[in-house]
C-alpha cells in the first residue's frame, strides 16, 4: 500500500493538465481513505471544486465532480457525519447515472443504503439495496450479489421480518457456496442462526450456528468463532439446556479473552450469570456479573452496565444485603434514564437527517426536470414547475404531520415510562425491602399499611402495563408465526398461580392443541385476560375449561368456559369496551383487559365472542386465529441449500 501511495503522489506531482491532476487527486484520495482520512477528505474536496471550475475546464468536468462527491460521501459516512454524507452521495448519484458509470453508481447506492441502515431507517435502506441488487444481477457480479443478499438479510432481521430475511440469506448462501467463499458462508450462517431463533425454530438455529462455528474455525477467525459460539449458547439457553449453554458461553469467553474481544466477553458472562441466578447459585452469579460489569465499564457499554447493575441488585436482594442492592438499583435506574434520553435525542437527529436527505433528493429531481424542460415551451415549463411546487408542498405537509405524530407518541412513552413507571418501581422495591428488613420488629398496623402500599403499587403498575400494551398493539407491526398453544397456556398458568391459589381454581385444558398463526406475547395476554376473568367471576370454587375448535374456514376458535353466574345480553354487548367490567359489584380491575383482547385479536386478523345461555349457566369467551396448517414452514433442506449443514438433532 505504501508503494502504491508513493506512485500516486508522483503521478499527481507530474500531472500535465487539469483532468490529469483531478484524476490523480481522486485516485490518491481513494487509496488514503482508510489510512489518512483527513488528507483524503481534503484531496476529494479540492478535486470536486476544480472539476467545477470554469477557469480550468471549458465545461465542468462532470466525472471528476461526481466521483469526488461520491468519495466525500463515503468519507463523511466513515466519520459518522451522516447528513453531509447523504447530501454528497445524492449529489453524486444523478451525474453518475447520466454518465452510465455503473461501477460507481453501485458504490453510491450501497453507501446510501448503509447510511440509512445506521440511522435505523431500514425501509429506505432496503429500497437502495434492492436497486443495487438489480444492478449487480444485470452486470453478472455474483460476489457483489451474494454480499448484497447477505446485507439485506441482516437489515430484514433488524427490521423484525426474520422469515423474509431467511429467504435472502438462503440465496446468499447458495452463491457463496458456488464461489467457495467460506467467510461469506460463515457470516450468513451466523445471521441465519439469529433469524431462526427469532421465529423459535431452534433446530435450524442450532444447525446454522454449528456450521457457522465450523466455518470460522476453518478460517481461523477467532472473532467470528467467539460470536458464533455466543449465538449457539443463546440457542441452547432457549432450549432449556443450561449445561450446554454454559459450555458454549465459556468457550466463547475463552476465545474473547485470548483475542481481546471485550464486548463478546461481557455478553457471555451476562448469560452465564443469568443461568447461575436461575439455579439459586448466588455467589457464582455475583462473581460473573461483577466481572462483566467491569468489562462493560471499560468499553463504555452503557446498556450492558444497566443490565449488570440490575442483576447485581437482584443478587444482593436475595442475599439480604439490602444496602448494596439499593445502591446498584439506583445506578441501574440512573443509567437507564440516561440511555433513554440519549436514544430519544438520537432518534430526533436521525429523523432530521432523513428529512434533509429526502429534501435533497427532491431538489435534485426538481433540478433534473427543470433542466430537461428548458427545451420545451415556456408554458409547459411553468405548468411542470407549478405541479412540482404543489407536490413538494404536499410532501412537506405529510412529513410535518408524521413528525408531529412521532413527537406525540414519544412524549406519551416518555411520560409513562419515566414519569410514572420508573418512580413507581422504586416505591414497590422500597416497600418490599422494608417489609423484608423489618418483618420481625413491625407492629401489625404498620405492616398492614406497608402491605397496602405494596399492593397498590402492583395494581398501579398493572394499569400502566395494560395501557402500554394497548398503545403498542396500535403501533407495532409483527409477523405472524405458528404458536405452541400448550406452552403458552403453561406460561399463563404460572403467571396466574397466585390468583388460582387464592380462589382455589381448577383449570382443565386438552393435551394437544391445533396450531394457529399469531404473535406469542399478544396471544398470551389474551389467554391471561380470559382465564383471570373466568377465575374472578366464576363459581365457588371456579372451574375453568379451555379448548379449541377448528371451524373449517381457515380459522380456529379458542375458548374459555366458566361456571359463573353468566351474562345478560345487554351486558355482553359492552364487555369489550374500555373501562367496562363483568360485574361492578365484584369488580377488582380497571376494565381495560377485554378491550386489549379485542384490539389484539383484531390486529391478528381474528374476532372475539362472549356467549351465555343466561344467568346461572356460566359463560364462554372465545377468539379466533388463522389456522397455521396451510402455512407450515419448509424444512431446513428447503430453506438452506447447498449441503453444508449436516449435523443431526440430538
Amino acid at each position: 500500500m505504501i508503494e502504491r501511495i508513493r506512485m500516486l503522489e508522483a503521478r499527481l506531482a507530474s500531472a500535465q493538465d487539469a483532468p490529469q491532476e483531478v484524476d490523480a487527486m481522486l485516485d490518491l484520495a481513494w487509496e488514503l481513505r482508510h489510512v489518512d482520512p483527513a488528507r483524503a477528505l481534503e484531496l476529494a474536496q479540492t478535486a470536486s471544486e476544480r472539476s467545477a471550475s470554469s477557469d480550468l475546464f471549458p465545461v465542468s468536468y462532470q466525472k471528476g465532480m461526481a466521483v469526488g462527491f461520491l468519495l466525500l460521501g463515503l468519507l463523511h459516512s466513515d466519520l459518522a457525519n451522516y447528513d453531509q454524507s447523504l447530501s454528497y452521495l445524492f449529489s453524486a448519484l444523478t451525474p453518475l447515472e447520466e454518465l452510465q458509470d455503473m461501477k460507481h453508481v453501485g458504490e453510491a447506492l450501497d453507501a446510501i443504503a448503509l447510511v440509512y441502515s445506521r440511522l435505523g431507517a431500514y425501509q429506505e435502506a432496503l429500497q437502495f439495496y434492492e436497486q443495487k441488487l438489480h444492478l449487480v444481477k444485470m452486470l453478472g457480479d455474483k460476489k457483489s450479489e451474494a454480499d448484497l443478499l447477505s446485507h439485506i438479510g441482516v437489515v430484514e432481521v433488524c427490521w423484525g421480518d426474520s422469515n423474509r430475511a431467511l429467504t435472502y440469506l438462503s440465496q446468499a448462501l447458495s452463491l457463496y457456496e458456488e464461489l467457495n467463499d467460506l467467510q461469506g458462508q460463515a457470516e450468513v450462517m451466523g445471521t441465519s442462526c439469529s433469524a431462526y431463533c427469532n421465529i423459535e425454530d431452534y433446530t435450524n438455529a442450532r444447525l446454522a450456528g454449528e456450521n457457522s462455528v465450523d466455518l470460522y474455525q476453518q478460517l481461523n477467525s477467532r472473532k467470528g468463532e467467539a460470536e458464533a459460539l455466543n449465538n449457539l449458547g443463546e440457542v441452547y439457553l432457549a432450549l432449556g439446556d443450561d449445561e450446554k449453554a454454559i459450555s458454549y458461553f465459556q468457550r466463547s469467553l475463552k476465545l474473547a479473552h485470548e483475542v481481546g474481544l471485550r464486548y463478546e466477553a461481557a455478553h457471555g458472562v451476562y448469560h452465564i450469570g443469568n443461568i447461575y441466578l436461575q439455579r439459586g447459585e448466588l455467589a457464582k452469579a455475583l462473581d460473573q456479573y461483577q466481572g462483566g460489569l467491569a468489562l462493560a465499564e471499560e468499553i463504555g457499554g452503557k446498556q450492558l452496565c444497566v443490565e449488570f447493575h440490575h442483576k447485581i441488585s437482584e443478587v444482593f436482594r436475595q442475599q439480604g444485603d439490602y444496602e448494596k442492592a439499593l445502591f446498584h438499583y439506583e445506578r441501574f435506574h440512573r443509567l437507564k434514564e440516561d440511555i433513554f434520553s440519549e436514544a430519544a435525542n438520537a432518534r430526533l437527529r436521525n429523523l432530521e437527517i432523513a428529512f434533509q436527505a429526502e429534501a435533497s433528493r427532491q431538489e435534485l429531481q426538481v433540478y433534473r426536470i427543470k433542466t430537461a424542460a428548458l427545451n420545451d415551451e415556456i408554458t409547459e415549463r411553468k405548468r411542470i414547475e407549478e405541479n412540482l411546487r404543489k407536490t413538494n408542498e404536499q410532501l412537506r405537509q405529510q412529513i410535518h404531520e408524521r413528525e408531529q405524530l412521532i413527537s406525540d407518541l414519544d412524549s406519551f412513552s416518555h411520560m409513562v415510562a419515566h414519569d410514572l413507571k420508573n418512580p413507581l418501581q422504586v416505591v414497590i422495591f422500597g416497600s418490599q425491602m422494608l417489609l423484608e428488613m423489618l418483618q420481625e420488629s413491625l407492629d401489625e398496623d404498620t405492616a398492614v399499611i406497608l402491605r397496602n402500599i405494596l399492593q397498590m403499587g402492583h395494581k398501579m403498575r398493572a394499569i400502566i402495563d395494560e395501557l402500554l400494551v394497548l398503545a403498542s398493539v396500535r403501533q407495532q407491526e409483527i409477523t405472524l408465526q405458528p404458536l405452541d398453544m400448550g406452552m403458552l397456556i403453561e406460561d399463563v398458568k404460572s403467571r396466574l398461580m397466585p390468583l388460582m391459589e387464592e380462589y382455589n381454581a381448577v383449570i382443565l385444558a386438552p393435551d394437544k392443541w391445533p396450531v394457529a398463526l399469531g404473535h406469542a406475547p399478544w396471544v398470551e395476554e389474551v389467554w391471561a385476560n380470559y382465564i383471570s376473568n373466568a377465575i374472578k367471576y366464576g363459581g365457588k370454587p371456579p372451574r375453568v375449561e379451555l379448548g379449541a375448535t377448528p371451524l373449517g374456514n381457515g380459522y380456529i376458535r379458542f375458548w374459555v368456559r366458566d361456571n359463573g353466574m353468566g351474562l345478560k345480553a345487554e351486558a355482553r354487548k359492552k364487555l369489550f369496551t374500555p373501562f367496562k367490567r363483568f360485574s361492578p359489584a365484584q369488580a377488582t380491575g380497571h376494565g381495560l383487559g377485554l378491550s386489549i383482547v379485542k384490539r389484539i385479536v383484531e390486529k391478528l386478523g381474528g374476532e372475539v365472542f362472549a356467549e351465555s345461555e343466561g344467568l346461572g349457566q356460566g359463560s364462554v369467551f372465545s377468539f379466533t386465529l388463522t389456522d397455521a396448517t396451510p402455512f407450515a414452514p419448509p424444512p431446513l433442506s428447503a430453506a438452506i441449500s447447498g449441503g453444508s449443514i449436516s449435523s443431526t438433532v440430538e
